[in-house]
């Protein structure tokens, strides 16, 4: 039998049990909201920074290979459905480091003579396969090409390891580049980036292709223009590479116009600052300078809407003294473009090189260089001296050498910007910082000296 007390005492400690049950309860539903509540604050300020922080990173999309210029063109050719077939054999056959591409099957076959204009377009297509000699052959069968032999300046593994370094290299360089710019700027950028980088070499081992011009800093016209090709494609611009006479350029797409660029010329090692005299041209004036040999149709290059001069505002239709002297009262250096007779043009500024310097306030005399070599149309005005509104200017004292935009790191950044500086554009900089060799002004000599030291040179 159970006794009443002892039935009230065990009715009391269920109760009691009870109650701290529900107690745990409370304790573990406040934790877990508690938990809820900072997780929820955590993953929204995780979303943010993402979303910050990939809006501040987001790149231009990569040209996707159906918009690439030739493949384009062989396309909309008579026998286009073979010429791609054969065109995407090769693309991928090279892609795997294969010697023997099959590019034939029971309903697509090219003749001898089509076989080289779908690799020669292919060629002009594709600069980012560096590995690729120039070295081809095929293997036919009556009238139709079965395989095409290729051979490789680097091993399969080689390859595998040199295309990785590659393209660390590009995203480098890129870093700068993203969706907020427009495609003129974008292609600016790249341009003189570019510029900065490399040096014209006969000699260099991988002269003729983007893998020199990027990783070694040596090229030829044709490494310039692969590595200007491969770059704009990484920034979403149309580029093919054209060449004849011996020599390489692009052509490049820009907000659905065509115009004509040569990188190499405008980086002209004779001249002290890089030109932009052959930036975004017209097939007019390529022609006066350029043969160009072309085994597909090519557009019209007739637009001027992307011309450096035109968007810098720096055409003149005349010699005007008092509109250079303007100009050079804010800028170091100035580039104008001439659209009048130019004949008579280095004369001209020789006989008044004076007095601009005096019309524009500058103490010591101008030199100047010029960027079309046949045609005499771009005149690059360097200033050398002091402008006299500037000699009063007083920079703090504590500034680190060559940090132009004073972020304490001195890299390319530094570079671009005193080279912006320079051309006119309307930027702002550490002047005491900017003047590399302490000569009390700011010129090309001090951007010579800041990419040097960028280089690795003992400066």
């Amino acid at each position: 039998m159970i006794e009443e007390g002892s039935g009230k005492e065990v009715e009391e400690m269920v109760s009691d049990a009870g109650m701290k049950k529900n107690d745990q309860s409370l304790d573990i539903y406040a934790v877990r909201i508690i938990l809820l509540l900072m997780l929820t604050f955590y993953f929204v300020l995780c979303c943010n920074k993402s979303q910050v922080s990939a809006f501040a990173e987001e790149k231009p999309k990569e040209l996707s290979r159906e918009d690439y210029y030739g493949r384009q063109t062989l396309r909309k050719m008579k026998n286009g459905e073979n010429y791609l077939f054969v065109y995407d054999k090769i693309v991928e056959g090279v892609a795997n480091h294969e010697e023997k591409i099959k590019v034939y099957d029971s309903k697509h076959s090219v003749s001898a003579d089509e076989i080289m204009l779908v690799y020669n377009t292919y060629r002009a297509d594709y600069p980012q396969h560096f590995w690729r000699s120039n070295e081809v052959s095929y293997t036919y069968s009556g009238s139709e090409v079965w395989y095409l032999n290729v051979k490789y300046v680097f091993s399969k593994e080689q390859y595998i390891k040199e295309r990785s370094k590659f393209e660390k290299e590009v995203n480098r360089i890129l870093s700068n580049i993203d969706i907020s710019m427009n495609e003129f700027d974008r292609e600016l950028e790249i341009h003189d980036m570019l510029a900065e980088m490399i040096e014209y070499d006969l000699d260099a081992t991988y002269a003729h292709k983007a893998y020199g011009a990027i990783l070694d800093g040596r090229a030829v016209c044709e490494g310039y223009a692969r590595a200007f090709q491969y770059l704009l494609y990484k920034a979403g611009i149309q580029s093919m590479v054209v060449s004849g006479g011996g020599h390489a350029w692009n052509l490049v797409r820009i907000d659905g116009e065509y115009y004509y660029t040569d990188l190499t010329w405008d980086d002209d090692d004779g001249d002290e600052y890089l030109s932009h005299a052959y930036f975004n041209q017209t097939q007019q004036v390529m022609q006066l300078d350029h043969t160009l040999e072309a085994d597909i149709s090519l557009p019209k290059c007739t637009s001027v809407n992307a011309n450096y001069y035109y968007q810098t505002g720096r055409v003149m239709s005349s010699y005007s003294m008092d509109t250079i002297a303007n100009i050079l009262k804010d800028n170091s250096v100035i580039e104008v473009y001439f659209i009048c007779d130019t004949s008579g043009l280095k004369e001209w500024y020789y006989n008044n090189i004076d007095e601009i310097a005096d019309k524009a306030g500058i103490n010591t005399a101008l030199s100047y260089q010029y960027g079309c070599w046949n045609t005499g149309c771009a005149l690059t005005l360097l200033l050398e001296g002091e402008r006299e509104a500037d000699a009063a200017k007083v920079e703090p004292d504590s500034f680190l050498n060559g940090d132009v935009n004073g972020d304490t790191v001195i890299n390319i950044k530094d570079s671009s910007l005193i080279k912006r500086y320079l051309a006119g554009w309307n930027v702002s900089i550490n002047q005491s910082a900017a003047d590399i060799n302490h000569d009390g002004m700011i010129n090309v000599k001090d951007h010579a000296a800041l990419k040097r030291r960028l280089a690795g040179w003992n400066v």
